[in-house]
């Protein structure tokens, strides 16, 4: 869209109250709308086809993507903090799982330093392994 000159479309820089410029933003509003839809999983498309233009279809797309990130991040964070070992799982396993969820912790922007990694592994054995 930046090669072809149509993000600012998008990004509201495109001056479309301009009479003269109209049809060229219509031109680029179309070509934006169509490769926003080529490029979204098919049940978003259906959600944003309806906006009245690509910016809005964008702002619509970005803010459902904005939440479910969030949702995402929030579960990992409660399976993380709730992941409690029990002795119905093998420890490896178990071990394998919380690395898996402190690398999905991290693709969300959330940094877990090697102390309170190793104080969540600690805390969810200790119930089990008490002397």
């Amino acid at each position: 869209m930046i090669r072809m000159d149509c993000w600012s479309v998008v990004d509201g820089i495109f001056d479309h109250s301009d009479p003269l410029l109209g049809a060229s933003f219509s031109v680029r509003d179309n070509v934006v709308r169509e490769a926003i839809l080529s490029g979204v999983p098919a049940q978003d498309a259906e959600m944003i086809c309806q906006e009245d233009t690509a910016q809005a279809m964008w702002n619509r797309f970005v803010d459902k993507q904005t939440k479910r990130e969030y949702s995402n991040y929030i579960f990992a964070r409660a399976e993380f903090y709730s992941n409690v070992y029990t002795t119905d799982k093998s420890m490896e396993q178990w071990l394998r799982d919380m690395e898996s969820l402190r690398r999905q912790l991290l693709h969300y922007g959330k940094h877990v330093s090697d102390d309170d990694y190793a104080e969540t592994l600690l805390g969810h054995v200790a119930r089990i392994h008490r002397w």
